[in-house]
């Protein structure tokens, strides 16, 4: 059996004994930082105490190594199964998920798939200057935030159908990304948690809503019922800063 095989198998065995906390600072440790983080940049940006990340991260890696490697009980650092470290200049350690692993928690589900890590890689590869990398990492972990916050705000449902499952469901900028400010484009309240044909046919102007939250839809869209889309939809808790965003899509993007 493959490693890839065992972390997977692992983790399928374990995964009713996972808390939600675990859950948490995995998916923040591979979808908002990359993949490379410190237990204190997890901390601050769960709102917890780093040393609550080194136990319950800790606890996590003992019961996946316990399966993967079964002499793991003598590992005196049992992170080391799933995490590769290394000192910054803060004499913090690094973590970085070990590639294998990685791969295991987009297999079972636990995070979101993004491949923007393979559109770095693909950049990297053609030596395209190291300012342009950055620029693109920086953005990559900018949307892994902007998704969490929305995840959060949310509940981790559609704004619009209730759909429970976030797997499924899109990080949408009201304001268009490309037009946004830096701020803008982290800005949770710049964002709508949607199924795909939602966030498609709102990226489009194809729809928008109103302050009060109810569907606007263009003259422009045909066949939206095809895709489960009608005009009794209706997204509920807007905040006045939603709403100063969703003007501007009414105005800018809605092809009314």
């Amino acid at each position: 059996m493959s490693m890839l095989e065992k972390y997977v198998d692992a983790l399928n065995a374990e995964f009713e004994n996972f808390t939600d906390l675990q859950k948490q600072i995995l998916k923040t440790h591979y979808e908002v930082f990359a993949q490379k983080a410190t237990a204190p940049q997890l901390a601050a940006h769960l709102g917890i105490d780093y040393r609550t990340i080194n136990r319950s991260y800790g606890t996590f890696a003992k019961r996946i190594n316990s399966r993967v490697k079964p002499d793991s009980d003598k590992c005196e650092w049992h992170l080391d199964g799933i995490v590769t470290a290394k000192k910054n200049e803060d004499k913090h350690w690094v973590l970085s998920l070990r590639p294998l692993f990685a791969e295991a928690l987009e297999l079972v589900g636990l995070v979101e798939v993004d491949k923007t890590v393979e559109i770095v890689a693909e950049i990297k590869s053609d030596l395209v200057n190291k300012t342009t990398v950055e620029a693109i990492v920086n953005a990559r972990i900018g949307q892994g935030r902007f998704r969490h916050a929305l995840i959060e705000f949310w509940r981790g449902c559609c704004a619009v159908t209730g759909v429970e499952d976030a797997r499924l469901l899109r990080a949408s900028h009201i304001k268009p990304w490309a037009v946004s400010s830096n701020t803008e484009r982290l800005d949770p309240a710049n964002g709508l948690l949607l199924s795909p044909s939602l966030d498609a046919a709102f990226d489009a102007g194809l729809i928008s809503f109103s302050d009060s939250g109810k569907i606007l839809i263009s003259d422009a869209a045909e066949d939206l019922h095809k895709l489960g889309i009608s005009s009794q939809m209706k997204i509920n808790g807007l905040t006045k800063a939603h709403k100063n965003y969703l003007q501007y899509h009414q105005k800018k993007v809605f092809k009314g």
